[in-house]
């Protein structure tokens, strides 16, 4: 008998969790912290694979609409993620391609960076550091990461910002645009 109760165990812990990429309308943000896992996972990922539309994603506790879009949004919807420190914003360009933006206001940088790279890690296909190093503009410093030559075409925009900065995190991420030279050039 106990093996059998293991097995309906295993059984329905199997079927707690979402498939990989697919959201999981039972998890919530963090409400007390920066939640990068959760807006990676639960928001961009569906968003940038297509398969779901965006009330389908935000339409839980902790994920609000903002009011107004700021500027940095352009053209999308935004929303607070958890607690007002961390708003995502989900995009379409022009061109039908998809981006997920996240912007956070609090916390350090580093630690928002560590965290993000954990978020990504098992991103649908591996993200390497593009080529070209790019200007950090008014942020510390800017990463690139890219996917890979043949595979779908992700790229992500890391804004890491300064010490005590109003922005210490900004990403966006980005699939459907042609890939950019400077993944594979330094020029």
């Amino acid at each position: 008998m106990r093996p059998q109760l293991l097995l309906a165990l295993a059984a329905l812990a199997a079927t707690a969790f979402a498939p990989a990429g697919q959201p999981d309308p039972r998890r919530y943000p963090d409400m007390m912290g920066v939640d990068l896992d959760f807006a990676v996972k639960e928001l961009c990922a569906p968003w940038l694979a297509g398969g779901a539309e965006i009330a389908a994603l935000t339409d839980r506790p902790g994920v609000v609409k903002a009011k107004t879009r700021p500027a940095w949004a352009s053209g999308g919807e935004a929303f607070w993620v958890g607690n007002p420190d961390l708003m995502v914003a989900l995009t379409t360009t022009p061109r039908g391609a998809r981006t997920c933006t996240l912007r956070s206001t609090a916390g350090d940088p580093t630690k928002l960076r560590a965290a993000l790279g954990k978020a990504l890690a098992g991103w649908r296909v591996p993200l390497t550091p593009s080529v070209h190093i790019f200007p950090p503009g008014s942020y510390a410093r800017r990463d690139v990461l890219c996917g890979p030559k043949g595979g779908p075409q992700d790229a992500v925009l890391i804004s890491v910002g300064q010490p005590n900065s109003p922005v210490p995190l900004m990403v966006t991420v980005m699939t459907g645009m042609p890939r950019d030279a400077r993944c594979d050039t330094a020029g």
